[in-house]
């Protein structure tokens, strides 16, 4: 006569595949979580350098120009923030949102920055302007990596 009890196999069977379902749960939800993160870290900061300064204009319009001579990576203009100096004090708080093909006022002079090659990503031979400033100072121009607020390149510069 059969009794009620089940075989010692059909018993092992539903905590198997228990265990199992649970595992592969744990698994992809790692993996989602692990995936996320790893997109939502931002890129490395870049290695760009410019060219020398081309000076030119008289006081009160005195212009400055160079480009930029190479990037490590190229990226969209909006990765970037622009700070200006005059005698070393800052003429903005935080830095302007880098714009390619606008101008940019700061209180003592305005900037321009070219796309030569219309890609929108600050790449090799853009160019950038610094114009309308007084003579008998000393500038910086910070271009600012705007996902940790690091300096990427200082360029420098007396009127």
């Amino acid at each position: 006569m059969p009794s009620g009890r089940k075989s010692g196999k059909t018993e092992l069977v539903k905590p198997i595949l228990t265990i199992g379902v649970v595992a592969v749960v744990m698994i992809l939800l790692v993996y989602s979580v692990y995936s996320g993160l790893k997109t939502q870290l931002p890129p490395t900061k870049p290695i760009v350098t410019f060219t020398g300064t081309s000076i030119a204009g008289t006081d009160p319009n005195i212009t400055v120009n160079w480009t930029v001579a190479g990037a490590s990576e190229e990226f969209p203009f909006s990765a970037y923030r622009i700070q200006l100096l005059m005698d070393g004090v800052p003429r903005t708080a935080t830095g302007l949102h880098l714009s390619a093909n606008v101008i940019m006022s700061f209180d003592v002079a305005r900037a321009v920055v070219n796309d030569s090659d219309g890609d929108g990503k600050l790449s090799g031979g853009d160019g950038f302007m610094v114009y309308g400033m007084s003579s008998g100072r000393t500038w910086a121009f910070y271009l600012i990596w705007d996902a940790d607020s690091d300096k990427v390149r200082p360029h420098s510069w007396s009127t």
